[in-house]
């Protein structure tokens, strides 16, 4: 204990009034004193004293505490409790001295009583996880203070761990299974001695096994419509699930993420029967447990695909699910039951009529139902709103008659604002088809009506072969009533999509692919002679095509006022061909050829073809800028990067005549291409002639060349790694002016660029009907024989795209201006889009 020093004080004496002696002595005043220390638990003693003696009993003392006295306290001392700590101490003194005078004194207060510590006994708690392998640490509270030493010590099961004596403990494989409880010995701040344990911990467990996190590797079974029960996938967890699991439903509409979902009150057990309010949602089930490690887990998985209004399997239910479709339902596309001969499947359906609109026919996702055979899906001319999601197609054959008959596709898109998209036509039957009598056109998909989007699909398989003709897309167009006028059907899109692998399996007797010229990939328009004269304003845009292998006009266009917009065409053979038309735009597409032919082994023969083109044109008022052509390397009189056309200005083409009888500017801007590495690069041709006149006499051109590219390179500096334009003329005229042919005195030819082994095949370069040359007396042209490898061009980029540099900025196509589409950019569900500039 603390040692204590005394305090003695000095008395205040009070003189009394009292009576005098008998024998009138003078009284001598006495005094008191107060000694003793101002802590709770001494003693204090009050002394009092007087010349003239004291009568003994008549002395009375009074304590008091800050004033106040305290009760009982009346003797000579008074032991401090700690009723007094804090407060100041005085005493009061009275008594009669032997002179009989009545005096009384009061003390000086003391000091502040100073109050005893109080023990407020020490806490000692133990954390940390207890588990074989894991760390405890002991800590100390006391609300005493604790700076001096402590000395620790461990026990298991109530045993002392010999060693143990830090405020930590590392759990080793002899204390599983047993509670672990910490002690401590001290003196704190206070000085009490202290000796404190801990609570025992929870039986100290083994080694946890590595946590395995669970999955969930089984899809939500039950069919996705309104009224079946789904259920949730049992977890899959190397580490064990022998424990309750939680379960919690939840919905999120299309094309929003797991994040997005919200619960399902009450949904709360492994299955869930689906209601009205989860039409058109994705739903999906959190699973969470502990597993038999100890181990938290939460896991999620989402159905497959939305709810359906109807779920169907097979034709049958498919049939009955359109006839029965109200506005804003949704047809789910699954498997089928069984696989049996005589199964119920989509294989050689009957015509399926689509007459509701705004419905939703999607295959399910993850699902492997595939539409084959006899194929016939016919939209009403009057619906709208329908979208056809995600569907595979393989092996399609056209019906004989019906809706998709002659000359019609396996889906016939017609009415307003329907939608075709994610779908996947693998294959049609090619030769093994039925006889479609007079035609034997087979389309995948032919398109009529106004605002229908076909987009992000596969396209590939498509018979090219010799009377096998067809496209993957043909689009009617109509006529208006007078010239250039819209059509009936108009402003289709086909967008996004990835056409790839229109492959020849047929040889002729020269070793060469036969492959059919009404074979096409995109056909807008659907005759030159009915559509020509009409307005369609059709897009085709930023799709892809990959060995795509026709004849001649991979993308041909039979009609006026259409795009064909930044598309990408690689390997492919044909060309880009305005065959009829007014007013049509061929803008930012890149064509680059493989420069090498396709060669190939069919039934034993080995066949091999080069029909690379470029962007073929009959000159009708036509813009053809800010395109890409390169490694073109065929020398077909009908295939050139530019190649101007004068086959379809004959006096027995009736929508030509009429075009160029309704007295339309009929000014062809060719403008910002690039044309690079290429065998034909301009080209005009004279074709035959008609009723006793050359075709070409029919409408003299007028051409407007400005600021094109063109750019020849050696076959050893060729960028390509071919021999693509090396030695190349690069203006072929042939014999165009040998019949008769010129150009309008109104075309121009301003600041194009020209490098290559020889500019033109014929002095003059092009004649006007005034006889002078299309290039004389024009500033800004540069045509440069023997300039191969002449131009200045920027570093190719990864997929060999260059643009003019030096001298030659600002001629041809500007690399801002072109998209490279590569394959994962389009077809089904990709999700790039355009910037908005490249439009």
């Amino acid at each position: 204990m603390k040692k204590i020093s005394i305090l003695t004080l000095s008395a205040l004496s009070l003189g009394l009034a009292g009576c005098g002696g008998d024998d009138g002595a003078t009284n001598q005043p006495g005094a008191l004193s107060l000694s003793g220390t101002a802590k709770e638990g001494e003693t204090l003693t009050a002394s009092v004293s007087d010349p003239d003696g004291i009568d003994q009993n008549t002395v009375v003392f009074t304590w008091f505490a800050d004033g106040t006295p305290i009760a009982d306290a009346t003797d000579a001392s008074y032991t401090l409790t700690v009723s007094e700590a804090g407060t100041r101490i005085r005493v009061a003194v009275t008594y009669v001295d032997l002179g009989n005078t009545r005096e009384g004194f009061t003390t000086e207060e003391t000091e502040v009583v100073e109050a005893l510590p109080v023990n407020f006994e020490g806490v000692i708690t133990v954390s940390g996880s207890t588990t074989v392998g894991q760390t405890l640490t002991a800590d100390i509270t006391d609300d005493n203070g604790l700076s001096g030493t402590v000395t620790y010590s461990w026990a298991s099961d109530g045993a002392v761990i010999e060693g143990a004596v830090s405020n930590s403990l590392e759990l080793v494989e002899a204390y599983e299974g047993t509670a672990i409880t910490a002690m401590a010995s001290y003196v704190d701040d206070s000085g009490f001695d202290e000796s404190i344990t801990s609570e025992p911990t929870e039986a100290i467990a083994p080694v946890p096994a590595d946590n395995e996190t669970g999955s969930l590797d089984d899809p939500i079974t039950g069919e996705l419509t309104v009224g079946a029960t789904l259920t949730a996938p049992t977890p899959v967890d190397a580490n064990g699930v022998s424990g309750e699991i939680s379960y919690q439903w939840q919905s999120r509409n299309v094309g929003e993420d797991l994040s997005a979902a919200v619960n399902i009150d009450g949904a709360t057990e492994a299955t869930l029967v689906v209601t009205d309010a989860d039409l058109g949602k994705v739903l999906s089930v959190n699973l969470s447990y502990t597993d038999d490690a100890n181990y938290e887990e939460n896991l999620s998985k989402s159905a497959d695909d939305q709810i359906f209004t109807f779920y169907v399997q097979g034709e049958v239910s498919l049939t009955a699910a359109l006839a029965n479709a109200q506005e804003g339902d949704s047809i789910g596309i699954a498997d089928v039951l069984n696989t049996s001969d005589t199964a119920d499947d989509y294989e050689d359906m009957a015509e399926l009529s689509i007459a509701q609109n705004n419905i939703l026919i999607k295959r399910v996702a993850e699902t492997n139902a595939v539409i084959s055979g006899t194929t016939c899906i016919a939209f009403s001319s009057s619906v709208s709103g329908v979208v056809l999601d995600g569907l595979v197609f393989e092996e399609l054959v056209i019906p004989v008659a019906g809706s998709c008959g002659e000359g019609r596709g396996s889906i016939d898109l017609n009415g307003s604002g329907n939608t075709i998209k994610n779908s996947s036509f693998l294959s049609d039957s090619g030769a093994t088809r039925p006889n479609l009598g007079s035609s034997d056109e087979s389309h995948y998909i032919t398109v009529s009506g106004t605002d229908n989007i076909i987009e992000r699909n596969l396209f590939t398989g498509k018979s090219v072969n010799e009377a096998e003709e067809g496209s993957a897309i043909s689009m009617f167009l109509g006529v208006g009533d007078t010239p250039n006028s819209l059509g009936d059907h108009q402003r289709n899109i086909v967008q996004y999509n990835l056409f790839k692998d229109f492959l020849p399996t047929t040889i002729d007797g020269d070793g060469e692919f036969d492959t059919d010229s009404g074979s096409h990939a995109v056909q807008v328009g659907r005759s030159g002679s009915g559509d020509g004269a009409g307005r369609g304003e059709h897009v085709v845009q930023y799709n892809r095509f990959d060995r795509v292998l026709v004849d001649r006009g991979l993308i041909i266009v039979q009609g006026g006022g259409n795009s064909i917009h930044a598309n990408t065409i690689v390997n492919s053979w044909g060309n880009v061909e305005l065959r009829n038309g007014y007013g049509n735009t061929v803008s930012q597409n890149i064509i680059i050829s493989s420069g090498e032919p396709y060669t190939a082994t069919v039934g034993g023969v080995e066949g091999t073809n080069n029909k690379d083109g470029g962007i073929a044109f009959t000159p009708l008022g036509h813009a053809i800028t800010d395109n890409f052509v390169a490694n073109i390397i065929t020398n077909s009189s009908d295939r050139a990067a530019l190649h101007i056309d004068s086959d379809y200005i004959d006096s027995g083409n009736s929508s030509t005549q009429t075009l160029i009888d309704a007295g339309l500017d009929l000014n062809t801007v060719i403008a910002r291409n690039t044309i690079l590495n290429t065998t034909n690069a301009i080209q005009f041709e004279d074709d035959s002639s008609r009723d006793g006149a050359e075709n070409c006499t029919n409408l003299d051109y007028t051409l407007d060349f400005d600021s094109n590219l063109i750019a020849n390179q050696s076959a050893d500096n060729n960028i390509f790694g071919t021999a693509s334009g090396a030695g190349a003329t690069a203006i072929k005229q042939d014999e165009y002016p040998a019949h008769g042919c010129a150009l309008d005195n109104d075309s121009d030819y301003d600041n194009n660029h020209i490098y290559a082994q020889t500019v033109a095949d014929l002095t003059p370069i092009m004649p006007k009907r005034d006889n002078t040359s299309l290039v004389d007396g024009v500033d800004g042209n540069i045509l440069a024989d023997n300039s191969e490898d002449g131009a200045s061009l920027s570093e190719p980029t990864a997929n060999k795209l260059v643009e003019g540099t030096g001298s030659d900025a600002g001629i041809g196509a500007a690399l801002d201006d072109l998209i490279f589409i590569e394959e994962n950019m389009v077809g089904p569900y990709s999700t790039w889009e355009a910037p908005a500039q490249s439009n």
